[in-house]
């Protein structure tokens, strides 16, 4: 749900800049539906790749320091 409220705001706000001349439609199209698709390519990347946030951390020894 979280998603939705952020993407459809980031809709709103183009279409109040590409009313200003801020951006054109082209441009903001490809920006945001773009990045949108690269993010969602690539979390499915690495879900297909079974990559981890625990594969990042080093590991840690069984024995605690003094």
């Amino acid at each position: 749900m979280l998603v939705f409220v952020v993407y459809y705001n980031l809709v709103n706000i183009g279409q109040n800049w590409i009313a200003h001349g801020r951006y054109g439609l082209l441009e903001w199209m490809l920006m945001l539906h773009g990045s949108a698709s690269a993010l969602t390519l690539t979390w499915l990347w690495a879900r297909h790749r079974q990559w981890s946030w625990r594969d990042l951390m080093p590991a840690r020894s069984g024995r605690m320091a003094p």
